[in-house]
């Protein structure tokens, strides 16, 4: 991935948050539909010692959502996860941290956040907080530390 031209290195964290009053989706009945994902991007400043994160984390379960969505075989997104950012994970944050405008990324149906990787590398070189917001049942894939997983619309592997 070509390098970000902003003045500070990018670091990034990945959470799961509750949504106490989440938004159905008309046809999608899940029975935890108040968990999203969020992956932030943000300014650094010392990334030494940290890792650079995977483009596409290499999770089987994140390929079959692929698949699912493009209908071509998970095999030819398998490699994804060998390509590089310039993101690196659990960097701490700039020093200069007072003021920073936040950009909330809105992926667009059936999108992963990690997709737009280029775009909020950019931004958070450049001073910005991005936050790439990963809602069950309107993206791709997500899943949760409780092995939880939502697949767009609803739809499973058959």
């Amino acid at each position: 991935m070509r390098e970000p031209d902003g003045p500070h290195k990018v670091g990034f964290r990945s959470f799961e948050v509750t949504n106490p009053e989440p938004i159905g989706v008309a046809g999608i009945s899940y029975s935890d539909s108040t968990k999203i994902g969020l992956d932030i991007w943000y300014p650094g400043d010392e990334v030494s010692g940290y890792e650079r994160k995977d483009w596409i984390n290499i999770d089987p379960i994140i390929f079959e959502g692929f698949e699912i969505m493009t209908g071509y075989p998970k095999g030819l997104f398998e490699h994804l996860y060998r390509v590089r950012t310039n993101s690196f994970i659990g960097a701490p944050p700039s020093m200069n941290s007072s003021g920073w405008p936040i950009i909330i990324l809105l992926l667009g149906w059936s999108s992963i956040s990690e997709l737009h990787t280029s775009l909020a590398e950019s931004l958070a070189s450049s001073g910005y907080l991005v936050a790439g917001i990963e809602h069950p049942g309107a993206c791709a894939v997500v899943t949760f530390s409780d092995n939880n997983v939502y697949y767009f619309f609803g739809k499973r592997p058959s």
